[in-house]
């Protein structure tokens, strides 16, 4: 079996200088692959991921992190500002609802 912490480790590095560019899916992918590698970390034996933890660079790793949750953090705030534009203009067209009106009336174009 190859080493999933060095495997983590290059795909880590790898999305981070990636991430001002990735798409969703790219870091999608990379989530899923990283959490594949966490949980074959976790059923090793203790032992051995103690040994293949051994010269873990933990600052670099945290730094390397930190900059795909800002990539993730945009996507997030594209897809809020998204919503909201969608949710204006869902409101915009149905701001006149027919059967809120009063058709006797001479002026019968009431807003909601």
């Amino acid at each position: 079996m190859a080493n999933p912490v060095s495997e983590l480790l290059e795909l880590t590095e790898r999305m981070a200088e990636e991430a001002e560019n990735a798409t969703v899916e790219q870091v999608d992918r990379y989530m899923e692959r990283r959490r594949q590698l966490f949980d074959v970390m976790e059923r090793m034996d203790p032992a051995e991921r103690l040994a293949l933890l051994a010269g873990f660079p933990g600052q670099s790793f945290q730094q390397w992190e930190s900059v795909i949750e800002q990539a993730m953090a945009r996507f997030k705030e594209e897809a809020q500002d998204k919503l909201l534009r969608f949710r204006r203009a869902k409101q915009q067209r149905t701001g006149y609802d027919v059967s809120a009106m009063d058709t006797n009336s001479f002026f019968f174009d009431r807003k909601k």
